[in-house]
């Protein structure tokens, strides 16, 4: 799914930055703390970082088959 590590980098940075732009702290320094906070505010935790990653690297899955696939992890994780 993912060439290599710097690809992996790059595109958690792009995501990174899209929630920075999303949230309105992309123009200047930004806490982590602060950060993690609108990230909860939002609602974007694993659940939804998981969907949003495999629906931009999987080449057109869908959120449902997304959603599946999250179901699918093992239970202790």
């Amino acid at each position: 799914m993912v060439r290599d590590q710097t690809d992996l980098y790059e595109l958690t940075e792009r995501r990174t930055r899209a929630r920075l732009g999303d949230f309105e702290m992309a123009d200047h320094a930004v806490r982590v703390d602060d950060y993690f906070a609108r990230c909860a505010e939002q609602k974007w935790n694993a659940r939804r970082g998981f969907i949003d990653f495999v629906q931009s690297i999987g080449g057109g899955i869908d959120e449902p088959t997304a959603r599946q696939l999250w179901m699918l992890r093992p239970a202790n994780s």
